[in-house]
């Protein structure tokens, strides 16, 4: 799977996950929060853009969820688990 793929399953991950949660951290804030992650990456140079993009897009993926049902969802079977494995490689906490 190439990083544009997995950018696009992130993304319908994220919209799933957020999908009418109404307190300002909705999908519309995801978008914003991508643009200024994107806008300060470019300035600054602090990170691979994939890297960015894919933060940005999860940041807030444990508002609706606790870590535990988060891992599970992401572990039992679903296509963006090469998100766990990557984390594990790089030695990225998924959360605090």
């Amino acid at each position: 799977m190439n990083r544009d793929e997995q950018i696009l399953m992130t993304e319908e991950f994220v919209r799933q996950n957020l999908d009418g949660y109404d307190s300002g951290h909705d999908w519309w804030h995801i978008v914003r929060v991508r643009k200024l992650a994107s806008f300060i990456n470019d300035m600054e140079l602090l990170a691979d853009p994939f890297t960015v993009d894919i933060a940005a897009l999860l940041h807030d993926t444990a508002i609706r969820n606790s870590p535990e049902e988060i891992m599970n969802k992401i572990i039992s079977g679903s296509e963006i688990s090469w998100i766990v494995k990557e984390c594990q490689i790089y030695g990225i906490r998924l959360f605090m």
